[in-house]
């Protein structure tokens, strides 16, 4: 099995991301106590996304899914905001050079890599990375993906079982770090 990937459908899922931090923005902004109680986590992932679609509606409608990928991914770093922004910049630049390789299709193990290698590149772009945080979310995603991928061909069942470990290790994130305990 595999997933087709390609420039239309990597631009409707940027804009969906985005959608959907529009709509938790708040939310995450009220979750905010670590590094800095500052409440402004959830906006400044949004304000990265932003950056990256406004990058996508620059770029050309028929550009390859290649370049639709690189496009997007600088898009967000140059408008990454906060330590939130650059932890999701890199963590989508880290994805898309795993999937760069693959071109058009996925299969479970691309997935898997795409991943592994997002949580890899985040956990490189902090100085000083902190279990409890979305650094551990990532992590726990991609070594799931991993796992599922040594014995499943389907791609989306692989997503499932990363996202399925991520809201896992979101959940157990306040007994990794005191702040977030203390906080509740």
């Amino acid at each position: 099995m595999a997933l087709r990937i390609g420039s239309v459908r990597f631009r409707e899922w940027a804009r969906l991301c985005l959608e959907s931090l529009a709509d938790a923005r708040d939310e995450i902004d009220a979750l905010n106590v670590f590094p800095v109680p500052d409440s402004d986590t959830g906006t400044n992932a949004y304000f990265t996304f932003v950056s990256g679609v406004e990058a996508l509606e620059q770029l050309d409608p028929a550009a390859n899914p290649i370049e639709t990928m690189r496009v997007f991914a600088e898009g967000l770093l140059i408008g990454a905001r906060g330590n939130c922004g650059t932890i999701l910049a890199e963590l989508i630049r880290g994805s898309l050079r795993a999937l760069r390789l693959s071109q058009d299709e996925l299969n479970s193990h691309d997935i898997a890599d795409a991943l592994a290698s997002a949580s890899a590149a985040a956990y490189a772009a902090v100085g000083r990375p902190q279990e409890g945080t979305i650094l551990t979310v990532g992590a726990a995603a991609g070594a799931a993906a991993r796992e599922a991928a040594a014995t499943e061909s389907d791609p989306k069942r692989v997503f499932d079982v990363a996202a399925t470990a991520a809201r896992e290790a979101l959940l157990l994130t306040p007994t990794q770090l005191d702040k977030l305990a203390r906080a509740g």
